[in-house]
């Protein structure tokens, strides 16, 4: 289903306002995750409660290190190369490039290129921006 769908599946199935998403494949994870929990129930409490507290240690200990320079999940990174322009969802454990996920943005790089490049370099993410 492309995004529109999606959006319209929701609001029968579920009847509540839809998150902020932007992402075909986010929503449809999403909209998977929910239906099957009202099919098969939620997280029960005491995991729900693990949960939160590995959240919160987790973000404290985030709090000490530098910030990342990751795009955030669900972000799009738009590239042109030798006149085509190419994008790469980006998802929680990877990168989505032409319907296939990758675990690195260099795999990319270098599937468009045929060559080795640093992948966020080659997308403009770090100090050494693609021309």
């Amino acid at each position: 289903m492309g995004l529109d769908a999606l959006r319209q599946e929701w609001g029968r199935r579920l009847r509540e306002p839809l998150p902020p998403l932007r992402s075909a494949e986010f929503l449809r994870r999403e909209l998977a995750w929910r239906l099957n929990a009202l099919r098969d129930g939620d997280l029960d409490a005491k995991l729900r409660q693990r949960l939160d507290r590995l959240a919160k240690r987790h973000a404290t200990a985030g709090a000490q290190r530098p910030l990342s320079s990751s795009p955030a999940t669900g972000s799009t990174l738009v590239r042109e190369w030798d006149g085509v322009a190419y994008s790469v969802v980006v998802l929680a454990d990877g990168y989505l490039f032409e319907g296939e996920t990758y675990k690195s943005l260099s795999a990319i790089a270098r599937h468009i290129t045929g060559v080795r490049w640093s992948g966020p370099r080659f997308f403009g993410l770090s100090a050494g921006r693609a021309q």
